[in-house]
């Protein structure tokens, strides 16, 4: 299962996100979007969202912090 976390500085919820996924045990490659690479590997994504925290597990986009979080809880049962 491949992880992506897209971030950028002043988000608010990508730390609750960051530590609920390293609670869980999951590994993840994050992102700012902020920066050129981290927007490119964005849109390889086909998302186009824009506000973070972005959270792509495989080619899946969980849309919406309390999918985030219940996704990641899902992970830990």
């Amino acid at each position: 299962m491949e992880i992506k976390l897209f971030t950028q500085p002043y988000c608010t919820r990508c730390p609750q996100v960051k530590e609920a996924l390293k609670l869980a045990g999951l590994q993840w490659t994050e992102y700012n979007i902020e920066t050129a690479d981290g927007l490119a590997e964005l849109m390889m994504t086909g998302s186009e969202l824009k506000e973070t925290p972005i959270l792509v597990v495989d080619d899946e986009v969980i849309d919406g912090f309390d999918a985030q979080l219940s996704w990641i809880k899902q992970q830990k049962e």
